[in-house]
């Protein structure tokens, strides 16, 4: 494994992460959100655990270009996008399935669906930028 573009393409995915979500989330879904506050924690409880929120963000983008790195030696753009369509499936079906648990209206689930999906594609696209021999 080359360690600098291992932690190079982390790196970058982490910001990619952080930047994707807050358009995602903290601009293009607060509609909805705020259209169903009562299931939500309070703008001031989400703030109080916002660094534990980010410190799961990066050890998810350490761990997934690790797992990259393994899967995909040479690293490249079209393995990138190989490995984030498979595991963007996958995330997006786990993100989908908060709508049977959660009382969210059904525009949501496919919305976070959408979202997940098109973050992890991209986001490996990124790794797949970086992480290249």
């Amino acid at each position: 494994m080359n360690i600098k573009r291992y932690l190079g393409a982390s790196l970058a995915l982490c910001v990619f992460m952080f930047l994707y979500e807050w358009v995602v989330h903290g601009m293009a879904l607060m509609p909805m959100y705020e259209a169903t506050a009562s299931i939500w924690r309070n703008h001031e409880a989400m703030q109080a655990l916002f660094h534990i929120n980010m410190l799961v963000m990066c050890l998810g983008a350490f761990w997934l270009t690790f797992i990259f790195t393994r899967c995909f030696h040479d690293g490249g753009v079209k393995n990138g996008l190989h490995f984030g369509f498979y595991l963007g499936v996958f995330a997006a079906l786990q993100a989908f399935a908060a709508f049977f648990y959660l009382p969210i209206p059904l525009m949501l689930a496919v919305a976070w669906f959408g979202a997940s999906f098109v973050e992890i594609l991209l986001g490996s696209a990124l790794v797949g930028l970086i992480y290249h021999d």
